[in-house]
């Protein structure tokens, strides 16, 4: 499986430092992150280029080289520029796919708490479903076109970084991409 993600890239850290392809924040209050502090981490991650772009930079309204191109890409990484990256999970992994009625069916849930913005319901079904230990991570489609997957992966040890993260530029093809199917004003 080929996954990508955007993310605040510092060339000289360690694949699992803060700036690193690897990094993962310890917990949080995003989708599928623990509601018990400590418990599991994600590495989001999604199935396109686009998809990534869109999930990173979607809730902006204009897209120009001050938020694509921002440097500190996050304050508290000095230095930092956005950068996108692709890995590998070899097919062995699983990954409980929240797209299939099937799945949603079997998990007790309904299609509207899938992709709520109701974070207490969406990290109840991750700690669910992270606790059964029989899945790699978990996907279900983008808030932001339901033709993208997102995904969270808790299980990172199979994963491979292919090839170097290559920092975002406003111009770029997938930038202009996901700024056209979210349709968000690009400023280039």
């Amino acid at each position: 499986m080929r996954f990508y993600r955007v993310f605040p890239h510092l060339p000289n850290a360690a694949p699992h430092d803060p700036g690193g392809a690897l990094y993962r924040a310890p917990g949080g209050k995003n989708r599928a992150d623990s509601p018990t502090p400590g418990s599991y981490s994600c590495l989001y991650v999604g199935d396109t280029p686009e998809g990534s772009i869109a999930e990173a930079f979607g809730r902006f309204d204009s897209w120009d080289a001050v938020v694509i191109e921002a440097s500190p890409a996050v304050p508290a990484l000095p230095g930092s520029r956005f950068a996108l990256a692709r890995y590998e999970l070899p097919n062995t992994s699983t990954i409980r796919d929240l797209d299939d009625a099937r799945a949603v069916l079997a998990e007790g849930l309904r299609p509207s708490g899938v992709v709520t913005r109701d974070r207490a319901v969406t990290q109840s079904w991750s700690a669910k479903i992270q606790a059964t230990r029989r899945y790699a991570g978990v996907s279900w489609w983008s808030y932001y076109d339901a033709g993208w997957q997102s995904a969270a992966l808790w299980d990172i040890s199979s994963l491979v970084l292919a090839g170097r993260p290559r920092r975002l530029r406003v111009r770029d093809a997938e930038v202009r991409a996901a700024a056209s199917t979210i349709v968000r004003r690009l400023i280039a």
